[in-house]
């Protein structure tokens, strides 16, 4: 099976880099995958300015190949934005990849690569995403494709998208369980020493950095203490006293803030700090609920029920 990774001037190195190394330690470990860095020069800059030689070029799509859009975008500093370019593949790029659709490939995208399979007319009323800072850049852009926010990737079928640069690591991890299973997924990202393995509708932002968008220091004073002791049942006064502010002003100004009270943040916090432990970590429910500052497995799975429904909480330990 060909891997064929679309290199385009001005690519990120780590959208072509992590899925790329998944796919090359998939091989490694006996996958037939057959891995190719195409594009229609055989020499590219990347956007750190590092460049690239020894491309091939575009060959001829076949049903089984497996295509890999690198993305193209620039973080603006002064908008707070990604800048993704209005022609960010050339037409002759953009007609392969109809053609390779149309052969049966599978395609797949990084980050702002999403733009150039939009380009290209393959996302018309598909479900599909893309980095969180250029999803209404991509909206309005592609007012027929179907966006979702706010997950890491979005598998639908012979289209698969998603996040910002790190996310194709978990995608590429996702397409591979899909061809070889989950343990060919376990033995990859124990040889590239990941810390767990994320799913598609893990959020692109941990608890730990959403709700951060504001300027009060007092909040980010007590967000950055509940961030480093999930674990302890702090009282409102003395996240306030951390926060050097009354319990009134804390309560007030962080639900201003942040959208949350104090206790929904730190709820939140724990809610993914139980989850990483319980994927990660040889520990039983019980184990895992103490660990984050739960009462026990009861009221962990009560609390999780509240926010997840029906979706289950499994540790890897009974």
């Amino acid at each position: 099976m060909r891997v064929l990774v679309l290199i385009l001037d001005g690519s990120q190195l780590l959208d072509i880099g992590g899925p790329a190394q998944v796919v090359e330690t998939a091989r490694l470990l006996g996958a037939p995958y057959e891995l190719h860095f195409v594009g229609t020069s055989r020499r590219r800059s990347t956007a750190l300015g590092l460049g690239l030689a020894n491309i091939e070029p575009l060959p001829k799509p076949a049903a089984d190949d497996w295509i890999i859009v690198s993305g193209l975008a620039l973080f603006d500093a002064v908008s707070r934005t990604v800048r993704v370019p209005d022609a960010a593949a050339s037409k002759l790029e953009q007609q392969w990849l109809r053609q390779a659709f149309g052969q049966g490939s599978r395609l797949s995208s990084v980050c702002a690569g999403a733009f150039v399979l939009g380009d290209a007319g393959v996302l018309d009323h598909r479900r599909s995403t893309t980095h969180w800072l250029a999803m209404d850049q991509f909206r309005a852009r592609f007012p027929l494709t179907k966006p979702v926010e706010n997950v890491l990737f979005i598998d639908d079928g012979q289209v698969i998208t998603c996040a910002g640069a790190a996310a194709g690591i978990d995608m590429a991890l996702h397409l591979v369980g899909r061809d070889f299973g989950s343990r060919m997924v376990l033995d990859i990202t124990r040889g590239l020493v990941l810390s767990q393995r994320r799913g598609a509708a893990d959020a692109q932002l941990s608890s730990h950095l959403c709700h951060r968008m504001h300027l009060h220091a007092g909040v980010h004073l007590a967000q950055d203490w509940l961030s480093r002791h999930v674990e302890e049942s702090a009282t409102l006064e003395q996240i306030a006293r951390i926060a050097r502010m009354s319990v009134r002003s804390l309560t007030r100004e962080f639900r201003s803030a942040t959208g949350l009270t104090v206790l929904e943040f730190r709820e939140k916090l724990r809610l993914e700090q139980a989850q990483s432990l319980a994927e990660a970590k040889n520990l039983t429910l019980e184990e895992v609920a103490y660990r984050c500052g739960f009462g026990g497995s009861r009221q962990l799975r009560r609390v999780w029920r509240k926010h997840h429904g029906d979706q289950p909480l499994r540790a890897t330990r009974v």
